[in-house]
């Protein structure tokens, strides 16, 4: 008698399976998943991971780490780290093997090759196309979605080809028609050609479901919403107005100086603890300390449970152990930096710097006499570097380098992470007398680079192939960079390149906008466009010979002598 597949269930505690509630045979295993076609189930028991047919017999003598389901006729299965496809004989259905396999869907199925990139495979298990991905998603109807290294997906047809070419932050299938898609202004719909299918954008979007989808906008509003983006149905009222919004940022001061205040009180340096200690430790008031609190609960940096009061992973940043810890940036952006941004109107209309106004020298030259700052901007610098540049290594092949210079790269965290994984390089830091002291004092000389002060605008005293300039141009306006430039490239050595690591302004989005005024108003400097460094470098004697993205702020732009 043949069996509807569909009929067999998974018993409560997985140990066998059922038919109509009873038990489908008598063996009992560590683990089933569902019967697929063509009758096969994959099972885990002492021996080891393998598949059984309906009877609860093994089909082969094989044992794996692990085995999924059989899609297409072709099933994942594990050994030890291997990842491959058989077929239901039990044969391996390839001779290579993957650090991870997807099931076969449409005919098709995604692997992740060893180096960690993804790609589609036939049902021979040969590429449908010669392209890899940092991602790659099944295929519906012919079109599946894939991730760039720069984090952006588009779809993509069984032959590679591209449907739309078309990139977003986020995507998702089509869905009769249509596609979720997200972009830098958030969620909206799109159509095969890549277009979105109305103008305006959400914070949460489902799929259309018979002509209508539920969507979330920015205010908190659940709508309904048709295929031509108009509003059916309110299902929930807005949490907030656009008003509300806008009266939170007129008030956004009030956030810096709270985070400052608790900083320097050191409040999260005693967390957890409750509040009558932490009052106690901080010599404040308890009344007092409560009004902190309540605003440090809205800010989302601690939580409270019982008596005893946590920092959230928020919070943890503004401890001071905490290796990633933006304490000292806390300190350091409500303090001259915070009062500097009040003649922003002056400098948009003078187009230069305010520091030296505000503060009686430019910023650089006000923190080299500014001892005490200045190891709370390097602190600063120090947790960004972290976050920024711990990839940074993994991004660039530097084999064919000897020696890396780092102009004006604070404490070296930067170059510490580029000598790391290049143990031939030899590492040189540049920086000013009074950093290279500070990290002389702080490190007692235990870095894996040498240093030497230097100006940068004046000749270099070290020379390299590699010569990175991170986050230094953007100090610094046109004329003073073309100069910085031309510096670098007397000290490059033969056939060597200089590496710049900068935001880079997309003009079709915001995004930067207010880290380019801060540069206006801190240093006289800018974020720029990819056009405007390649008319930058091009002014200084150089070329852009390649640009890859570091994270989602910053790219590492390659420089060639021009």
């Amino acid at each position: 008698m043949k069996i509807d597949l569909n009929k067999i269930t998974v018993s409560s505690d997985r140990s066998h399976h059922l038919l109509a509630g009873k038990p489908l045979y008598t063996t009992r295993f560590l683990q089933v998943l569902n019967f697929h076609s063509p009758g096969m189930a994959a099972v885990l028991d002492d021996t080891g991971a393998y598949h059984i047919d309906l009877n609860g017999n093994a089909i082969y003598t094989m044992r794996y780490t692990r085995c999924f389901g059989f899609y297409n006729g072709r099933a994942t299965v594990v050994k030890d780290s291997s990842w491959f496809h058989i077929l239901p004989t039990g044969q391996k259905l390839y001779s290579q093997s993957y650090s991870w396999c997807g099931n076969y869907q449409n005919d098709a199925c995604v692997v992740k090759d060893i180096q960690g990139y993804y790609f589609h495979i036939d049902l021979d298990g040969n590429p449908l196309y010669n392209s890899k991905y940092t991602y790659a998603g099944d295929f519906r109807d012919g079109i599946a979605v894939i991730q760039k290294q720069d984090g952006l997906h588009t779809h993509i047809y069984r032959d590679g080809c591209y449907v739309h070419n078309k990139w977003f932050e986020d995507l998702d299938v089509f869905h009769k028609g249509f596609a979720r898609a997200k972009d830098k202004r958030g969620w909206c719909h799109i159509d095969v050609n890549g277009q979105p299918i109305y103008p305006e954008r959400y914070k949460m979007i489902d799929s259309f479901y018979n002509g209508y989808a539920c969507v979330e906008n920015q205010y908190g509003a659940r709508l309904i919403i048709d295929e031509h983006g108009v509003t059916h149905t309110i299902l929930k009222e807005p949490s907030f107005t656009p008003l509300q919004q806008l009266s939170a940022d007129l008030v956004g001061y009030w956030k810096t100086q709270t985070v400052k205040a608790a900083v320097e009180l050191k409040v999260f340096e005693y967390l957890p603890c409750d509040k009558t200690k932490l009052a106690i430790e901080i010599h404040l008031n308890l009344a007092v300390l409560e009004r902190l609190l309540r605003a440090l609960y809205e800010l989302d940096l601690i939580y409270k449970q019982g008596d005893i009061l946590f920092p959230t992973e928020k919070g943890k940043l503004l401890q001071s152990d905490n290796k990633m810890s933006l304490a000292a940036a806390s300190l350091h952006w409500a303090s001259e930096p915070y009062f500097t941004w009040a003649s922003l109107t002056e400098a948009l209309k003078t187009n230069s710097e305010m520091y030296t106004k505000k503060n009686g020298l430019p910023i650089f030259a006000w923190l080299e006499k500014n001892n005490s700052s200045l190891l709370t901007y390097h602190t600063a610098l120090r947790a960004y570097a972290r976050h920024d540049y711990w990839n940074l290594a993994d991004k660039i092949d530097l084999s064919n380098h000897k020696i890396i210079i780092d102009a004006g790269g604070g404490d070296g965290t930067l170059l510490t992470y580029l000598m790391a994984k290049n143990q031939h390089l030899k590492g040189i830091l540049l920086e000013s007398e009074s950093v290279i002291k500070n990290i002389i004092n702080t490190s007692k000389g235990k870095v894996p680079f040498t240093f030497a002060s230097f100006d940068i605008f004046k000749k270099w005293p070290k020379a390299g192939d590699a010569i990175f300039l991170s986050r230094i141009l953007h100090d610094w306006d046109e004329q003073s960079c073309i100069t910085i430039l031309k510096r670098a490239g007397e000290a490059l050595l033969p056939h060597g390149n200089i590496y710049l690591v900068e935001m880079l302004l997309n003009e079709k989005t915001g995004d930067g906008g207010m880290l380019d005024l801060n540069m206006l108003v801190l240093t006289g400097g800018k974020e720029r466009t990819k056009d405007q460094f390649d008319d930058l470098v091009k002014y200084a004697g150089f070329k852009i010979e390649d640009i890859a993205l570091l994270n989602s702020n910053n790219y590492i732009i390659k420089l060639i002598p021009n």
